[in-house]
């Protein structure tokens, strides 16, 4: 079964930036540890990113997204989002 999850995103920069992506990891409850993240390409200004979530068993996690800045990861700019469920498959694929 095919499974991902949609990331509605908003890069704020100057035109320097030549290339934004966002490093995406799913990280098991409780554990420190995210392993390798992907990284799904963006752009400076408002988008969305597809994550593939097919390998990844059903149940809660969480998602840990940073951000990468022409090729460099950018310090301290990490969000995560806690309890993630995946379940199923989703059709929407649309942001605000």
């Amino acid at each position: 079964m095919s499974r991902s999850a949609t990331i509605c995103y908003r890069a704020t920069g100057t035109t320097r930036e030549s290339s934004v992506a966002l490093d995406v990891s799913v990280v098991a409850p409780g554990s420190s540890s995210a392993g390798v993240p992907t990284r799904l390409p963006g752009a400076v200004g408002a988008g969305l990113v597809t994550v593939d979530l097919s390998g990844v068993p059903e149940g809660p996690f969480d998602l840990r997204i940073g951000l990468v800045g022409d090729g460099a990861v950018v310090p301290g700019v990490v969000v995560t989002i806690p309890g993630l469920v995946v379940a199923g498959a989703a059709t929407d694929t649309t942001c605000p």
